[in-house]
């Protein structure tokens, strides 16, 4: 026991403890405020408490960092560094198509498959659609924009991308301007590009955490690719904030989905207990609630998924408090984006705090997960 608190209290190595061998997943530590930023853009560091969080970098594969912007000229300067597509053109600082044929703005870049990308950019426009797009192989493109406004979208580089290129139909007439490209170190990063819907940073007693405030606020990654495993180990340090409601502290695709992963604090709006879901092909087929926690209450939340062996352990502070050996089905778990405070299309937000969230698409044997749910304790003001 006294050795695992000493790994604990000196700095257990999360990333090559669980994530050593290349498992997939990701591990969001808001005590790290240089993982942290204002908005999704990356403009603004968090640093202090009850500044909002708009991007949350995953440490479970490199330390956290965000390049410089690898754009040439994105404010337009001169009339140079970008290819320009028929009825585009470069002038007065900014890019400007006239409408009558779609046409690509594009400019050659170096970029790596698999890694996030952050894309900004301002849009006038007073007729048609635009789109940011990566091409080279396979294209891959961000939101649809038909309105004014400065944009971000977070986009997943793939194999043979050398391209960043908006794509506007034959109707769009406007302008682009003040375009960003920022690479992210390796990872599957969480992120709100609305303002009014991001969880914010509290510090109390030298304890820092993601505050989600039950109403909107949520973070989302882009699609994590857990497809390759049917076993799943998440650890959530976390102080559940009210039973009023049902929350979902994080979930793994969209409820009764083939490869449905979540836990969730309250389970239930008439329960007072922490729930973990686990799902194949069988909808539903296993979770597993733990005895009555009355908010407020702070836990380490363990839940642990394996569909082929019909299995779901829910522990609660380091000791196993309840399972299910329901059939779930076949089948591994989803490729999919993975939801953080709320989920996807706006329902069950939850009411609490965030200290630290570990995911994996792996099993993880007594000899790991012991001294990280020990870790996450530390980070989370619990004793286990």
């Amino acid at each position: 026991m006294g050795l695992l608190l000493l790994l604990a209290d000196s700095g257990y190595n999360v990333r090559s403890q669980l994530f050593g061998a290349g498992e997939v997943g990701a591990w969001y530590d808001p005590s790290d405020l240089s993982s942290m930023w204002q908005d999704a853009a990356g403009n603004t560091p968090v640093t202090a408490t009850s500044d909002p969080v708009g991007l949350i970098l995953d440490k479970s594969q490199a330390p956290p960092s965000m390049g410089a912007n690898q754009i040439t000229n994105g404010g337009f300067a001169a009339d140079s560094d970008w290819t320009k597509g028929t009825g585009w053109s470069i002038g007065s600082g900014v890019a400007t198509k006239a409408a009558g044929s779609a046409a690509l703005l594009s400019q050659a870049q170096t970029m790596t498959a698999g890694r996030y990308y952050i894309v900004t950019y301002t849009i006038t426009r007073s007729a048609g659609t635009i789109t940011p797009q990566f091409a080279g192989g396979s294209t891959v493109s961000g939101t649809a924009r038909s309105s004014s406004g400065t944009y971000t979208d977070i986009m997943t580089a793939v194999s043979g991308n050398n391209t960043i290129q908006f794509s506007a139909d034959s109707s769009f007439a406007g302008t682009v301007d003040d375009v960003s490209v920022k690479v992210l170190s390796a990872g599957n990063h969480a992120y709100q590009v609305t303002s009014g819907q991001r969880p914010s940073l509290s510090i109390s007693s030298g304890l820092s955490a993601l505050s989600f405030d039950g109403s909107d606020d949520s973070l989302i990654t882009n699609a994590v690719n857990f497809s390759a495993s049917d076993k799943m180990t998440a650890i959530v340090g976390t102080r559940k904030l009210s039973d009023a409601a049902d929350g979902s502290i994080i979930e793994l695709t969209i409820g009764s989905t083939n490869g449905w992963f979540a836990i969730y604090a309250p389970g239930s709006s008439t329960a007072t207990k922490f729930q973990i879901t686990s799902q194949g092909t069988t909808a539903r087929a296993a979770f597993t609630t733990s005895s009555t926690w009355n908010a407020p209450v702070t836990a380490v939340v363990t839940g642990q998924g394996d569909i082929s062996g019909d299995s779901v352990l829910l522990r609660l502070n380091g000791s196993q408090i309840n399972s299910s050996v329901l059939d779930q089905g076949t089948g591994n778990y989803a490729n999919s984006p993975l939801y953080i405070g709320r989920r996807a299309g706006g329902t069950q937000p939850y009411s609490g705090l965030i200290y630290q969230l570990i995911i994996r698409g792996a099993s993880t044997a007594s000899g790991l997960l012991t001294p990280a749910e020990r870790y996450v304790a530390t980070k989370s003001g619990v004793t286990i």
